[in-house]
């Protein structure tokens, strides 16, 4: 099968800052309908607690999960929780 060498328009620097919004705000809505992530929660929250740690780095982090993974762990008693996004060209307002 031959290799395509593909690329996500909103990582280049010449894509306008609203419309790399526009597409992480639409990838991180899809995962939050979808809640692909919710499996996740009892195990981040089960690893939160037994590391004590609070901070969360998430490499990559584009349209995250992470509105929906904060509210589904606060629900389970993990409230106090930092996350750092660390994508190329981050959407700190949807955190």
């Amino acid at each position: 099968m031959r290799r395509f060498q593909l690329f996500e328009i909103e990582d280049q620097p010449w894509c306008p800052k609203v419309l790399r919004d526009c597409a992480t705000d639409f990838l991180q809505h899809m995962l939050n309908l979808a809640g692909n992530y919710a499996p996740a929660t009892p195990r981040l929250r089960d690893l939160l607690r037994r590391t004590g740690h609070s901070q969360v780095i998430d490499l990559c982090s584009g349209g995250g999960p992470w509105l929906r993974l904060l509210r589904d762990l606060s629900t389970e008693g993990v409230t106090e929780i930092q996350v750092c996004l660390t994508d190329l060209y981050p959407n700190p307002g949807r955190v």
